[in-house]
């Protein structure tokens, strides 16, 4: 009998999580602040407002190729990011929900947006979770920026999905290579960043191409 409760006890774990969908990884959403978005910047930065004042606003753990950067211009798949949150979030009402830090040295806040109450809805996570549809449908690259990294698994998993799928940015510009990994700050450089012949032969991982770099935790360099 006991030898029967050991084969079956793990089974029927597993069946309870399937029916009930158990997320064991993902944390729960916590306090929200709801917001009128006023205006988009650009993909990953809004401007929300509440009680007659506007706050600036940028996402966190995503990165939208730039449209408004004084110095890199216009970039790959940047204009369709900005359409998309425009689109979804313009002169809607959302909710903020803030990490470790609520602002950043520019005085911006930084949130995650849910476009429904997370506390209220009853669809998922991943439905409602702005930042995560941009990385998940290739508008944005997911980016850790500790230690405002609460949701960071899920977005990891989203941009594994989207490389895989060449959504968005990635069927664009994710077979560019090959890649040049820096083993200490996990930063990668591509053909024609400005970094890219500098770093040294023994800190340095070679990867195909933008897309292997990435799912290997890699992030692209900002100094482009």
């Amino acid at each position: 009998m006991k030898k029967s409760l050991r084969t079956i006890l793990p089974l029927l774990l597993i069946l309870l999580a399937s029916i009930f969908s158990i997320d064991l990884t993902t944390p729960s959403p916590a306090d929200v602040d709801g917001f009128l978005v006023s205006r988009v910047v650009d993909g990953d930065t809004i401007i929300a407002s509440k009680g007659g004042e506007d706050f600036r606003v940028r996402l966190i753990g995503v990165d939208t190729p730039e449209t408004v950067h004084p110095k890199k211009g216009v970039e790959p798949w940047g204009k369709e990011a900005s359409a998309f949150t425009t689109k979804t979030l313009e002169n809607k009402t959302v909710y903020l929900e803030y990490d470790e830090e609520e602002e950043d040295h520019y005085g911006r806040k930084l949130a995650y947006i849910w476009i429904e109450d997370p506390q209220k809805s009853d669809r998922s996570k991943e439905d409602i979770l702005f930042n995560y549809t941009l990385v998940r449908e290739g508008y944005a690259r997911e980016r850790d920026y500790p230690p405002n990294t609460k949701y960071q698994r899920l977005l990891q998993r989203a941009e594994s999905d989207a490389i895989d799928e060449n959504r968005g940015l990635w069927a664009v510009e994710g077979d560019e290579g090959p890649a040049k990994g820096n083993k200490n700050s996990h930063i990668y450089h591509l053909p024609g960043d400005s970094q890219y012949h500098n770093l040294s032969k023994k800190n340095t991982i070679y990867f195909e191409n933008a897309k292997e770099a990435e799912k290997a935790g890699f992030q692209r360099s900002f100094r482009r």
